[in-house]
């Protein structure tokens, strides 16, 4: 570091870079026949005061990640910065952050798509404060991820019985019932016909799945036919 400044009782500029020291000339004294002269004097110089750098910060954060994919940023200060500590503004929900080395880091999920906006890392130590940012974090979803399959359907038709299990003629038809689930024991979702001349309906808003069914027949008084045998469709 360069240090410019005056000796005492010398009205000479130091040069930039270095210190000098002169010597003030007093009591000087000659004798004739002397074969030479002689000088004697002191000179003083002033201490050089010394002050501790700024502390300064570097580093470049990322402002890109791809969801799925591990993120990290740590700042570096100067060599000589001691007892340095940071602090974070606007730290992604995702990520954590280190206030001893000031390291910024993790990895965000697809439910993590968007923008951290203003993120600002702070160093401190006794000189003072230095910062990084505000900075942004987009994540972004992998290239070629897959889209959310659009819900599905599933046709379903039968043919009509005439005969009672007696083998009498079904006369007295009135509808049907639909039932259906993601395991033949578990049939859960029930769909009501009042119409005993439909036989073929369409069941929409699957989500992706195996889907299983059955059709029973209802007569006019509500008695019940067993179920007919399993359907299935995969969506």
């Amino acid at each position: 570091m360069a240090v410019a400044c005056c000796l005492v009782g010398c009205a000479q500029s130091v040069p930039v870079g270095g210190v000098s020291s002169a010597v003030a000339a007093a009591g000087s004294t000659s004798s004739s026949g002397s074969s030479g002269a002689t000088t004697s004097g002191s000179g003083t110089t002033t201490p050089v005061s010394t002050t501790a750098a700024p502390l300064s910060v570097q580093g470049s954060p990322a402002t890109t990640v791809v969801a799925g994919t591990p993120y990290a940023f740590q700042p570096s200060v100067d060599s000589a910065a001691t007892s340095v500590t940071f602090t974070i503004a606007n730290r992604p929900a995702w990520a954590a952050f280190d206030p001893t080395t000031g390291a910024l880091s993790g990895t965000p999920s697809l439910a993590n798509v968007g923008t951290t906006s203003n993120i600002t890392i702070t160093a401190n130590d006794a000189t003072g404060a230095a910062t990084i940012g505000p900075f942004d974090i987009t994540v972004t979803e992998p290239t070629g991820s897959p889209t959310p399959s659009p819900p599905g359907s599933a046709t379903l038709s039968w043919v009509a019985p005439t005969l009672n299990t007696n083998g009498t003629p079904l006369t007295d038809l009135a509808g049907y019932h639909i039932y259906y689930g993601t395991s033949t024991t578990r049939l859960t979702q029930e769909i009501i016909l009042n119409t005993a001349s439909e036989t073929t309906y369409v069941i929409n808003n699957l989500a992706a799945g195996t889907y299983y069914f059955v059709v029973t027949a209802v007569s006019s008084t509500g008695t019940e036919s067993v179920q007919s045998n399993v359907a299935s469709k995969t969506i």
